[in-house]
């Protein structure tokens, strides 16, 4: 079994053979460097000392300077060189100022007592600071421009936010929420700038205000649920109430889906002039992305369009079985519904693998549809958690016989891939299929499987 070396053990090690050549382990044109450290530095060499028997110079001033002042009798401690030349550029502290300030302002300001605060006012309040730290950073984003050209400063606030910091970002999320302003959440939350720690009722808000759109950038830009927070977006999509933002969801996509369908038609043009391997592939993976991104529109209600998102972030498994126990009779037959037509169009489409890397060039939301094996993991968990009511209720009977028939037909045809993808890994291995990437480009190669079944 190996152990482990301690680390004040490699530290006088690499100091001892600090001058012989050929040592990995630390060169001596090189020294450990800690950005903030006169605690963790003085006190590893007070640790080296001890270990030496020798007792270094005294620990560097915390003020003074940030590392160990080198001793020249002393090896251990010299490992720590000082770097003068080191420091926090200035900007880099104005920046730092300018989030404090917003921050306390923010902070120390009572919401409650500002309820009546309109979105001029919100932007006067906080475009100060914004364009402060717009002109210590030299960018042209950072234009002086009045609090009432709501457009002039939602861009302003795009174009700043990265820079704020993440405590700064939550207050604001916060004060948009309270005070109802969806247009500089939408900023914020699109960037991906905040997290849920600090925002904990924050699906709750946008679940009671019907902002679906809004709920779809959360789920977008949040690399973890809570599981409240998903049952409440499952619900809140399995039975959606009266929700006009939910019609912006809807365009996307089919903005999208356009977008594809004409890089695949430019694509065939190319191909068919240029009559190459290469191209023949990229058109490959541009008609799949058009074929699959229509598929996720056509037939699907906007809510719909939603949970596609839902589906594809992929939740924890336990998480998600947690979740899925929790939907009612209701809420189960609208997602059962919802998985059928994904698998009806599977099945119809022969598409049966996630979006390939090279489709996605210029379609941002092709990332977010289901594939069939999470579509199938769905079902599955569905079944699992649900068993005895699809067995009892009557409602549900239908929808798992048109299942079964789906099911059925997968499983066919995965006997028959199976049986196919053996024979050529067969021909491969005894090298009497040629390499693809050897292919001329006007030959056809065909291999012909014959099933007597």
């Amino acid at each position: 079994m190996e152990t482990q070396t301690p680390l004040i053990d490699v530290v006088r090690k690499a100091v001892a053979n600090s001058g012989e050549a050929g040592d990995d382990l630390l060169p001596s044109n090189r020294c450990l460097i800690n950005l903030n450290g006169n605690a963790i530095i003085s006190d590893l060499v007070a640790a080296v000392g001890k270990q030496s028997g020798n007792t270094p110079k005294a620990k560097a001033e915390a003020k003074g300077s940030r590392f160990a002042e080198p001793e020249d009798n002393f090896g251990s401690v010299g490992t720590f060189k000082e770097l003068p030349s080191w420091k926090i550029s200035p900007i880099d502290d104005q920046v730092i100022d300018v989030g404090t300030e917003l921050y306390n302002r923010l902070k120390n300001t009572n919401l409650n007592e500002n309820e009546g605060l309109t979105l001029k006012d919100f932007f006067g309040f906080i475009n100060p600071y914004l364009l402060d730290l717009g002109n210590k950073l030299g960018l042209q984003a950072a234009k002086s421009s009045p609090a009432t050209d709501i457009n002039a400063s939602l861009h302003l606030l795009q174009s700043m936010a990265p820079f704020l910091g993440n405590h700064v970002v939550n207050l604001i999320v916060r004060w948009c929420v309270t005070l109802k302003f969806w247009e500089p959440l939408e900023i914020l939350l699109s960037q991906g700038l905040f997290s849920w720690h600090t925002c904990r009722d924050l699906v709750d808000k946008l679940v009671e205000n019907n902002r679906g759109n809004l709920l779809c950038l959360y789920i977008k830009n949040t690399t973890d649920f809570r599981p409240a927070d998903l049952l409440l977006l499952l619900r809140y999509f399995l039975r959606p109430k009266s929700d006009k933002t939910l019609a912006s969801v809807r365009d996307a996509w089919r903005n999208e889906a356009h977008l594809a369908i004409k890089l695949a038609s430019d694509m065939k043009i190319r191909c068919i002039k240029s009559n190459k391997l290469k191209t023949r592939s990229e058109l490959y993976s541009l008609e799949f992305t058009a074929v699959l991104l229509a598929a996720a529109v056509d037939g699907f209600s906007a809510a719909d369009l939603c949970l596609h998102c839902v589906v594809s972030s992929s939740p924890d498994e336990t998480v998600l079985s947690s979740v899925i126990s929790e939907l009612d009779t209701a809420e189960v037959l609208k997602l059962l519904r919802y998985l059928g037509k994904w698998l009806t169009k599977y099945s119809k489409s022969h598409l049966t693998g996630p979006l390939p890397l090279a489709a996605t060039p210029n379609t941002k939301i092709s990332r977010w549809v289901p594939s069939l094996s999470l579509i199938l993991e769905w079902v599955s968990l569905v079944f699992d958690e649900h068993y005895s009511s699809l067995v009892l209720f009557s409602e549900f009977h239908d929808e798992l016989m048109s299942m079964e028939k789906m099911v059925k037909h997968y499983s066919n045809a995965t006997e028959e891939w199976c049986s196919l993808a053996s024979i050529v890994e067969l021909l491969k291995s005894e090298a009497r299929l040629p390499n693809i990437s050897k292919f001329d480009s006007k030959e056809e190669h065909v291999v012909e499987y014959l099933s007597f079944s």
